[in-house]
């Protein structure tokens, strides 16, 4: 009886693993599809390259060059696998590189960065409207001493 629960546990981990495995390439198949990492890479070395020229030189700087352009599509799926795998499972990894391959799919994924950035600034720029709006309130109500001491109090 010991024998077969620890053959049947050794079986349930090996097939874990297995199939963690095939999850994992599954959330590849999806990144090469959607060229995600493709764009990450052209996105970030293009950031940082700028941000270097404007670095005083060296060593030091030539080294962070060097680092900068040896990166590869290869580095940024290893850094997204683990995070597809935690949010999708094999199924949906699956329907998702299926819908990648079709033109809404394609248009999607290749703007989903923009989408992104341009809602984070939005949603900043709602914030920055929200407090004005609070701060005029209390400014009518409170008057502008009211607004100056609670902004000291808060630094």
């Amino acid at each position: 009886m010991r024998k077969c629960i620890t053959l049947q546990l050794g079986l349930l981990l090996v097939a874990s693993i297995c199939s963690a495995g095939v999850q994992e390439d599954t959330a590849r198949r999806l990144i090469q599809t959607t060229g995600e990492a493709e764009r990450a890479v052209q996105s970030l070395k293009k950031y940082l390259l700028e941000s270097l020229s404007e670095k005083p030189g060296g060593a030091l700087k030539k080294s962070a060059i060097d680092e900068v352009q040896s990166l590869q599509p290869r580095d940024f799926e290893d850094v997204l696998i683990p995070i597809y795998v935690k949010h999708f499972t094999q199924e949906e990894l699956v329907e998702l590189t299926e819908f990648a391959k079709t033109p809404l799919g394609r248009k999607v994924f290749k703007k989903q960065a923009a989408l992104f950035w341009e809602g984070r600034e939005a949603v900043i720029l709602l914030g920055k409207q929200l407090s004005l709006r609070a701060a005029n309130k209390v400014i009518e109500s409170h008057g502008e001493d009211a607004v100056r001491k609670e902004m000291e109090m808060a630094h």
